[in-house]
């Protein structure tokens, strides 16, 4: 049986008339309207929507995080000026094929929230910008820079080759790839994710790249009933066993957001100012 590619996956599943409803409902799910992206609209920051949100313009960053996955060596993740998507850091991720497992794997991650983090909710809401440097180069193997995780990952969104990819899925042997957008370097990408966390059919994932929806999944999107945790950073199985081309990986973030079930697109916005919290 000859597998379709990924991208005749991407292709009917983009031209398929569920797509097309699935779009409008998950736009009607966000919120979404023209008014929301009309950057004329007043800033009303409703920070009461974000249960976390980093910036690293403060003296402690990632001071409110689970955990840190990131050896005891210097360059694994550092706060730079170099380059920032808002204000004047961010933060840099890099993993090397020669450096020692963490974790059991070659990364640079953090755990911004567990699951069971009793502010994180069913519906729930993601953001952040991420920055690939011209050193970046083109590799056959993925680099996962974003998962949600329980016993695995049921959803990651990674780079391979150009593009950016999401896969999703219950099946840990059958989970589908769904092309995102086109990775170019020396810049910023911009994602939001929206979530309704289910390990039924039930479950749904919205995904927004540069502003622009891209993905709307109806189905299955966890690994049992427990709410995943987050990761962001970079790892990449193919140093562990010596497939890679490459010899390091870097990636930066910045404006790093979580929103509960009362959050909307326009609160997630990396580009959005975030109020202070009372």
């Amino acid at each position: 049986m000859v597998r379709p590619t990924e991208e005749f996956i991407f292709d009917v599943f983009m031209n398929t008339s569920i797509y097309k409803w699935l779009g409008l409902f998950s736009i009607a799910v966000a919120g979404l309207g023209q008014m929301s992206c009309d950057e004329s609209e007043p800033d009303t920051g409703p920070s009461k929507n974000l249960i976390f949100y980093e910036t690293f313009e403060g003296p402690d960053p990632f001071s409110t995080v689970h955990n840190k996955e990131i050896g005891n060596w210097d360059y694994a993740l550092q706060y730079v000026d170099s380059v920032a998507y808002d204000g004047s850091r961010s933060a840099r991720f890099e993993i090397r094929d020669d450096q020692l497992m963490v974790a059991e794997g070659k990364r640079a991650e953090v755990t911004v929230i567990m699951g069971s983090n009793e502010k994180l909710t069913g519906s729930a809401w993601y953001s952040f910008a991420v920055y690939f440097p011209s050193s970046f180069a083109t590799d056959t193997t993925y680099d996962v820079i974003s998962q949600w995780y329980h016993e695995g990952s049921p959803v990651r969104l990674m780079v391979k080759r150009e593009r950016f990819l999401i896969d999703i899925g219950c099946e840990r042997e059958s989970k589908e790839k769904i092309v995102v957008g086109g990775l170019t370097r020396d810049q910023w990408h911009e994602f939001v994710f929206h979530f309704i966390h289910s390990g039924s059919d039930d479950g749904f994932i919205a995904v927004w790249h540069n502003g622009k929806q891209k993905v709307a999944y109806s189905g299955c999107n966890l690994y049992g009933d427990s709410l995943p945790k987050w990761k962001v950073g970079i790892y990449k199985a193919a140093f562990e066993v010596g497939t890679s081309l490459v010899k390091s990986r870097v990636v930066f973030f910045d404006n790093l957001k979580i929103g509960d079930e009362n959050a909307s697109y326009r609160d997630l916005e990396p580009a959005r100012p975030v109020n202070e919290p009372n």
